[in-house]
């Protein structure tokens, strides 16, 4: 990454896990970094884009289901599947609600997926 655009991309901590604050890798030159070093970070996996496609996919049946359970300002997911929500405290109820009937969806969920409703 520090080859490709980010020359202060943090090192890994004891676990493996990256301290990523600050750093936005949804724009042109994040996604251009990210494709040249997936083999780095996928080295048995000839095709990492693949289980990226299909997490985003998944997270994004995800977030629409959220919004059609009336949690509408739940985000759509970053090109890593993930997003960053964070529920008010009058959204609590609803969220849980709507995470109990959207949960299946979510990769490794052990339904095997669905379509959202």
């Amino acid at each position: 990454m520090r080859n490709h655009g980010y020359p202060h991309f943090p090192s890994p901590d004891s676990a493996g896990n990256f301290n990523m604050t600050g750093i936005d890798l949804n724009t042109p030159r994040g996604r251009s970094a990210g494709a040249a070093c997936n083999s780095q970070v996928f080295p048995g996996n000839p095709n990492p884009g693949q289980q990226n496609a299909q997490a985003l996919s998944q997270a994004l049946k995800f977030s629409r289901c959220m919004r059609a359970h009336d949690v509408t300002n739940y985000p759509d997911p970053n090109p890593d599947g993930q997003n960053s929500f964070a529920a008010s405290n009058g959204q609590v109820p609803l969220v849980r609600r709507a995470f109990t009937a959207c949960h299946r969806l979510l990769a490794g969920a052990s339904s095997g997926g669905g379509s959202t409703p």
